[in-house]
């Protein structure tokens, strides 16, 4: 079984159901699953074979291991949409934290960071995607979310339709 933070998405998304936001929450959490790190959600289970925290951008950037922000900020929010703010607090926290210590030590952000020790990986200078960290604790602890469009609901009576 290959675990990714994708299993995520559908809390991002909304379209998740009580009892399968319960799973989700329960797989990223768990040790046994090697999803959750010191610094965050692992792009890749520490358990996969392919795991890797590479520093790696050619041909392709490094989605087997490492923290990403943009991962991390939809998994915060999509825990805090299904009741789950603790969790998504701690998320925020993590990744906060790894953004700042990046600032920090090297003047600037990248593009990934390692599970294993936080370090930066990657696209110094890197601005896209972790600029989200800016709003991030704030929002999750005051309930905004600013990817809601309202979806969920429908996504949900959608999918629960006989085909």
């Amino acid at each position: 079984l290959n675990n990714v933070y994708l299993m995520g998405i559908p809390l991002w998304g909304g379209f998740a159901t009580a009892e399968q936001a319960s799973r989700i929450v329960q797989s990223l959490f768990d040790s046994a699953v090697g999803m959750w790190s010191r610094y965050g959600i692992r792009s890749t289970s520490s358990k996969d074979p392919l795991y890797s925290n590479a520093d790696i951008i050619y041909p392709y950037s490094n989605w087997r291991g490492p923290i990403w922000v943009n991962a991390n900020a939809m998994l915060a929010y999509g825990l805090a949409a299904y009741g789950y703010q603790e969790q998504a607090l701690e998320i925020c926290h993590r990744v906060t934290a790894v953004l700042a210590n990046d600032i920090v030590t090297t003047g600037t952000w990248h593009e990934a960071y390692s599970s294993e020790n936080g370090t930066a990986l990657a696209a110094d200078g890197f601005l896209s995607w972790n600029t989200l960290g800016y709003r991030l604790t704030s929002d999750i602890a005051m309930s905004v979310n600013p990817f809601d469009f309202g979806l969920g609901p429908a996504l949900q009576a959608a999918l629960s339709r006989p085909v």
